[in-house]
């Protein structure tokens, strides 16, 4: 409706079409500018549901997930340990030591009666010796009784044969017989002891370029120290003069150097200090 012109009063209403973009105040917009009102409805709706999602979503990103709260602790209760009492030590008994055995008194048999025999009284030994001034076995029978005398020993028996006892005796008198005749040398030598730095002279026989062991030291006592240490010191000897020898021997290639290493090498395996 015009604003510049005024309604006819004539008792009719007018009903005036409303030009096209223009708004009537009563009626309201055109027909056909009318937007229906179910759109924008719907559309609230869906911006509505965007934003709580977007609500949703930012406080899952702002506050911190929920943690499930620790289990309280039960209290412990303390179970009273049980102290095992010791039960008073038990006497142990020892039982009773065994007497030892007496010794066995011969038998002498049924009808015989033993006798102690006292020993004999000692005699003054001015009446034993009668003036004289050798005290012999008389004597001493005389002043402390009969002296008993040492009973020879009999020879050892062993568990063999006649015949091999005659075999053996002849073999040890060949062989004594033997070494007796048979030539020999005596070689002296000199080396070093063994816990000290003093030196020994050592003499031994010599049978066909093989050495007697047993007559090793022989210059020194038989049984002494010095008989003994100097064995000991041999038998270092032996082998240091074993070892010297076969270089020696390898090296000139004569009859004497040979000789030499194998006498002094045979001594180094069958020699022994003691």
């Amino acid at each position: 409706m015009d604003a510049g012109k005024q309604p006819s009063e004539d008792g009719f209403t007018h009903i005036q079409r409303l030009t096209p973009g223009k708004v009537d105040i009563v009626l309201g917009a055109h027909p056909g500018k009318r937007r229906p009102a179910h759109r924008s409805k719907r559309r609230g709706y869906s911006s509505l549901l965007i934003l709580l999602a977007i609500a949703g979503f930012a406080a899952y990103l702002l506050f911190p997930r929920a943690k499930p709260l620790p289990q309280a602790s039960r209290p412990t209760i303390e179970q009273p340990v049980a102290v095992a009492t010791e039960p008073p030590p038990a006497l142990i008994e020892t039982p009773p030591q065994p007497a030892p055995p007496l010794a066995a008194e011969p038998y002498l048999g049924p009808n015989v009666v033993r006798r102690e025999v006292p020993p004999p009284s000692a005699q003054p030994l001015d009446e034993c010796m009668k003036n004289g001034n050798v005290i012999d076995e008389n004597v001493l029978n005389c002043r402390f009784g009969q002296v008993p005398k040492a009973t020879e020993r009999e020879p050892a028996k062993g568990m063999v044969s006649s015949s091999y006892m005659a075999n053996f005796k002849s073999d040890l008198a060949r062989t004594n017989s033997e070494r007796a005749t048979r030539a020999f040398s005596v070689a002296s030598v000199s080396f070093r002891a063994v816990d000290s730095r003093s030196r020994y002279h050592a003499d031994f026989r010599v049978f066909n370029n093989h050495i007697d062991n047993s007559s090793v030291c022989m210059n020194f006592s038989k049984g002494s120290v010095e008989n003994r240490e100097c064995r000991r010191a041999a038998v270092v000897f032996f082998k240091e003069s074993c070892q010297e020898w076969t270089k020696r021997a390898a090296k000139d290639r004569d009859e004497q150097s040979k000789q030499t290493q194998e006498r002094y090498c045979e001594a180094n395996r069958t020699f022994e200090a003691g």
